[in-house]
């Protein structure tokens, strides 16, 4: 029917409806076109209740509240692989939802990342504490010695102590950990046994940069003198502009983002819009948010097909004040005529912000 032409999501439909022998479009617009998921309760503290969705089969939200939350994390570790992963998926969801503490789930997933042994879950595990971390708003300590300890345990597999280290390096907070990283960064010594590549000490001095803005020519020169190929120098002296101490000079490498020149390669523009819009910066990175989606038309034409949404994630995904929800509510209200599909791009990108 549609050799040497195109067809849509909506004729793959029809020419499904006719053969399936149910009603494909009435699944097509409940399942693909509605916003949203199913939603059902979950009552852990009813006797015999069963974890729901832990064998990857039923599809939707189970809402908890935080006895419901609780339930699951006492039980957790006696869980298989398969419960753990269920379980760790569903209270998550439940924190992006605001029904259970950001807080209370960093500090559990602290103690469940130090006790797992599945590369995956551990992976997941990490995922979702960053995550639950910056809804919180605040420091979790807990979280950050048992990224540390993982990092610095010579026993354990090499790839989950480089994720914990990779980890630890983006939240440390404290004085202590900061001169911890700094002197792993300035003596080229890591823990024990733990591989540190070029790209992890470059990406290691840009959160230097972030903690120690009066070091920031220091750390740049020393850097600098350790890439030697011209493309990462290059690369280097990119980034860094946007992690420079100088709000005037963050402001005017934000600006040369707007020329589509500037905007290639496009994973060293994303490094940097995230040191732009790091945590660290506080409300700062809300005043980007406005001319940064004003251009995604532009980026969208200019850009790989894949760009659009991870500029909407980079500006909006680390966002929690209030004047960033103010800012995207302001540009949704005032764009209207924007392309759906990029409008859902920037909702997407804003979904917990904008609960």
């Amino acid at each position: 029917t549609y050799a040497y032409s195109n067809a849509d999501w909506d004729d793959l439909v029809a020419i499904l409806d006719r053969k399936a022998g149910f009603d494909v479009k009435a699944w097509s617009d409940r399942w693909i076109k509605e916003a949203g998921m199913p939603e059902a309760c979950f009552s852990g503290r009813s006797p015999g209740q069963l974890f729901p969705d832990t064998d990857g089969v039923v599809y939707g939200c189970f809402l908890m509240d935080e006895d419901d939350a609780e339930y699951c994390y006492r039980l957790y570790s006696s869980l298989d692989e398969e419960e753990r992963m269920g379980v760790l998926m569903n209270l998550y969801e439940n924190v992006w939802r605001r029904r259970i503490d950001a807080s209370r789930f960093t500090d559990w997933a602290a103690s469940a990342i130090y006790k797992e042994t599945n590369p995956l879950i551990f992976g997941s595990l990490l995922d979702y504490a960053d995550s639950a971390l910056l809804y919180s708003g605040r420091r979790q300590p807990i979280y950050e010695h048992s990224l540390c300890a993982i990092a610095a345990d010579p026993s354990r597999p090499h790839e989950m102590r480089l994720q914990a280290f990779r980890a630890f390096s983006k939240i440390a907070a404290s004085p202590k950990d900061c001169r911890l990283l700094y002197d792993i960064w300035r003596n080229r010594k890591p823990f024990p046994d733990l591989v540190l590549g070029e790209k992890d000490y470059t990406d290691l001095s840009f959160q230097l940069m972030l903690r120690y803005p009066e070091r920031f020519e220091e750390i740049g020169l020393v850097q600098r003198s350790r890439i030697s190929n011209p493309d990462r120098l290059q690369a280097f002296d990119f980034v860094s502009e946007a992690a420079a101490p100088e709000k005037s000079r963050r402001a005017a490498f934000f600006n040369s983002l707007m020329q589509a020149q500037n905007r290639r390669p496009e994973s060293r523009v994303l490094t940097a819009i995230d040191l732009l819009c790091s945590p660290l910066r506080g409300s700062e990175a809300a005043e980007y948010i406005f001319p940064a989606l004003e251009i995604l038309p532009e980026i969208q034409r200019t850009g790989d097909i894949f760009f659009p949404a991870s500029w909407c994630r980079r500006f909006l995904g680390s966002q929690i004040s209030a004047q960033a929800k103010q800012e995207v509510e302001a540009f949704l209200a005032a764009s209207e005529s924007m392309h759906p599909l990029l409008r859902t791009k920037i909702l997407q990108a804003a979904g917990w912000l904008l609960q």
